[in-house]
């Protein structure tokens, strides 16, 4: 007897079509198969626009010791890095990027925001640059990363139209990095990296996990169900989320200085790059050490940004220049005027094969792979 595909939607029960939608990797896969029909798309719940409950029911607490006379709560916020790539064979257009970097935010009301992918830049007349309305199903499109941040409400004093920042004896509570498990247990990096501040999902009091240690801090990660944290004197420590415990994992020596230290993730491996102005080191953590990687990175390139860093194969994303690391806010060495530029125009590019470091502004077009977006976008 034949099968009609209407028959294997039952919305009594979970159909073999809700289950096969629970595989897929992505949200975006999901409605690549919601699109194919009307079938699918009744077959096929649609998911939410983020990983995180809504707004009123996830409400996360003020911090204890700090002093606010406008603020009710802080919601959570999820932003997502999409690679975006033809589909078919590239467009014949010379010296365009293959690759598209963009960070979206979806809030679940409201409308769509696009975001620098390093920076975090918000882009406005965006019209200008895309085709409205982008239908992204015209594109391959790759979900690569996840960012957060931590917005204020205003309570509902009427004499109040805005969230100031917290203030306490500590300094001011402006997150600088937000980073959140699976479980949805967050950290937050602020204070100019003096305070690292952890909050368990369902907790309604958050734990200075550096209480009684003089740490500054200069980057955070959430790896291999753990949080870590880089000092800037080279210590690199981890926290349990379930127990709240501290652990020193290895230490790397040497004087930084001006350096900034940063954590990336990638697959199953943990890297700290150290960028000084004109060069950068790279480390892969290793059972008890930080390795130095001698000789390259081969194909890999590291993507550095203000809330979320990560790590991918140049050869799997036309136009990324492989064997290098790009970095938001830079200031080349043969560029006097970049400090004037937009924020999402001072992007920078180490590369390593010749040891330079780059704007990309002063680049060809085949390295623009943020924004603005490449013109093949625009053509298809």
């Amino acid at each position: 007897m034949r099968t009609s595909i209407l028959s294997l939607s039952d919305p009594t029960a979970e159909g073999p079509l809700s289950l096969i939608a629970q595989k897929l990797e992505t949200r975006m896969n999901v409605r690549r198969l919601r699109a194919v029909c009307h079938s699918l798309r009744s077959a096929i719940p649609s998911q939410s626009k983020t990983t995180i409950p809504k707004p009123d029911e996830f409400k996360i607490p003020v911090p204890i010791g700090y002093i606010s006379f406008n603020i009710s709560h802080y919601i959570l916020v999820e932003s997502t890095v999409y690679a975006i790539q033809p589909l078919g064979e590239m467009p014949n257009i010379e010296e365009a990027a293959g690759t598209w970097f963009i960070k979206v935010e979806e809030p679940e009301s409201g409308p769509v925001k696009l975001k620098d992918t390093l920076s975090d830049f918000e882009f406005e007349n965006v019209s200008e640059e895309l085709p409205i309305p982008l239908n992204l199903l015209d594109y391959h499109v790759k979900e690569i990363a996840k960012s957060y941040e931590l917005i204020p409400v205003p309570t509902e004093n009427p004499e109040v139209d805005h969230a100031a920042p917290l203030r306490s004896r500590r300094g001011f509570f402006v997150p600088e990095k937000v980073i959140v498990s699976e479980g949805l247990d967050i950290m937050v990096m602020h204070n100019r990296g003096m305070t690292l501040t952890m909050l368990r999902h369902g907790d309604k009091r958050w734990i200075n996990v550096q209480d009684g240690y003089d740490i500054n801090f200069d980057d955070i990660v959430y790896f291999d169900k753990k949080f870590y944290g880089i000092t800037k004197s080279g210590h690199t420590l981890s926290y349990d989320c379930k127990t709240f415990s501290m652990s020193v994992v290895t230490f790397t020596s040497g004087n930084f200085g001006s350096a900034k230290l940063s954590l990336v993730k990638s697959d199953e491996d943990l890297f700290m790059i150290i960028q000084w102005r004109a060069s950068s080191e790279i480390y892969k953590l290793g059972m008890f050490e930080w390795n130095k990687i001698l000789h390259g990175y081969g194909d890999r390139v590291f993507f550095l940004g203000n809330s979320c860093s990560f790590s991918l194969l140049a050869n799997e994303f036309p136009g990324c220049q492989k064997n290098s690391i790009y970095f938001s806010d830079a200031t080349a060495d043969d560029d006097d005027d970049g400090g004037d530029a937009p924020v999402f125009r001072r992007t920078g590019i180490f590369m390593k094969d010749d040891s330079t470091v780059r704007l990309l502004s002063d680049l060809p077009g085949r390295f623009q792979i943020f924004w603005p977006p490449p013109a093949w976008v625009k053509r298809i």
